[in-house]
Formats: structure tokens, C-alpha cells, sequence
């Protein structure tokens, strides 16, 4: 699977997260501001994977990030900025 497909399977998830009709209640939940503790966390853990110096292993919760990023309400794929 190439990356393009990768991140298209995350949106897709996402999307049926963040779904009005039959979503995730949490997901549902969230606004730009209770996600920032989250989003903060998995920053931290991914630079710490980063300074490690083991180049051979990815950062471990760089999905996390991206997913949190993704499922953002005033991201532009959230918002249909981008689509």
C-alpha cells in the first residue's frame, strides 16, 4: 500500500469516527481544544523516538499524531478545505 493510500485509509477512519450518524461518542465529543493535551503527548513521544538515535526504529506514535491531526474539527479535511 503507498503512502497516498496509507493516508487516504486514515482519513476514511476518521471520517466514520467523526461521523454524526452512528460515529464514535468520544470522537464526537471533541472540539480544537480537548484534543491539544492529546496532540501535545504524542509530540513529545515523537521527538523523544526522534533524539533517541536509533535510526532504525520509526517514532512509535507517529500514526497517533497524524490520526489526531486528521480528526482535528477545524482541520481542513474536517472542515472541507480540503477534500
Amino acid at each position: 500500500m503507498s503512502t497516498l493510500q496509507q493516508l487516504q485509509a486514515l482519513i476514511d477512519v476518521v471520517a466514520r469516527l467523526r461521523n454524526p450518524e452512528g460515529g464514535c461518542p468520544w470522537d464526537l465529543e471533541q472540539t480544537q481544544d480537548s484534543l491539544v493535551p492529546y496532540i501535545i503527548e504524542e509530540a513529545y513521544e515523537t521527538v523523544d523516538a526522534i533524539r533517541s538515535g536509533d535510526q532504525g526504529r520509526s517514532p512509535p506514535n507517529s500514526g497517533t499524531y497524524s490520526c489526531k491531526w486528521c480528526s482535528n474539527p477545524r482541520s481542513p479535511r474536517t472542515s472541507k478545505r480540503l477534500t
